[in-house]
């Protein structure tokens, strides 16, 4: 797996809980194409970048606790504090 793909997938997932539509991990997995461990893999990555996902067993959808989203891209250094 390329560093692109899983950052396609992370957008995607992103959209998807953003939305609340998501599904079980299994229903995602299909979705996206690929094994279900890979969902509870890419959802792990994306709570060590700071996210706080919940599951909502009421409505089956995954969630942010506090709304936000990904970004991914490249910064040039004229737009960071580092040279």
């Amino acid at each position: 797996m390329t560093l692109t793909d899983r950052h396609h997938r992370i957008e995607r997932l992103d959209q998807l809980i953003r939305q609340r539509c998501t599904g079980s991990a299994k229903k995602i997995a299909e979705h996206l194409g690929v094994h279900e461990r890979t969902v509870f893999e890419e959802l792990d990555i994306m709570r060590a970048m700071g996210a706080d996902i919940q599951w909502d067993s009421r409505r089956h959808t995954y969630y942010y606790v506090q709304p936000g989203r990904f970004r991914f891209g490249w910064l040039p250094a004229n737009n960071t504090n580092e040279e």
